[in-house]
């Protein structure tokens, strides 16, 4: 029998609002998923989606600790060719339900170079066996 994950996370968002390089303004929905044999080795993947229209999915790596969850990894898919390759962070805080969302240096077209960061509140989950 397979043996469960001791730490398994999710962090989920409808409004994350953030400001893109051009001063407009941006909301982002997120879920992400990782687990883990410990709090410091999680792996998993996660998708955001913009107001902009641009549907990004990425592997990510990462740990807890305590009630906060930071999650790293790289854009692997997208119906915008050019944010493949862009970099994602994520922390988010199980107490109060904030995440952050930073998207970049973004890899190609007019933002290139640029990190849009996105705040807010969802659900962190963490749960440990």
């Amino acid at each position: 029998m397979p043996k469960s994950p001791a730490v398994e996370v999710e962090l989920r968002s409808e409004h994350l609002k953030g400001i893109r390089p051009d001063g407009s303004d941006v909301t982002f929905r997120l879920k992400a998923e990782a687990k883990g044999d410990d709090a410091s080795s999680l792996e998993g993947n996660g998708r955001h989606f913009g107001s902009g229209g641009a549907h990004n999915d990425w592997s990510v790596t990462g740990s807890v600790s305590g009630d906060v969850v930071t999650l790293a990894g790289v854009t692997t898919d997208s119906n915008e060719s050019f944010l493949i390759g862009s970099p994602v962070n994520l922390v988010g805080d199980a107490s109060s339900g904030s995440i952050t969302l930073a998207f970049g240096p973004i890899a190609g077209g007019q933002f290139a170079g640029q990190t849009i960061v996105g705040t807010g509140v969802g659900t962190v989950t963490i749960n440990r066996s």
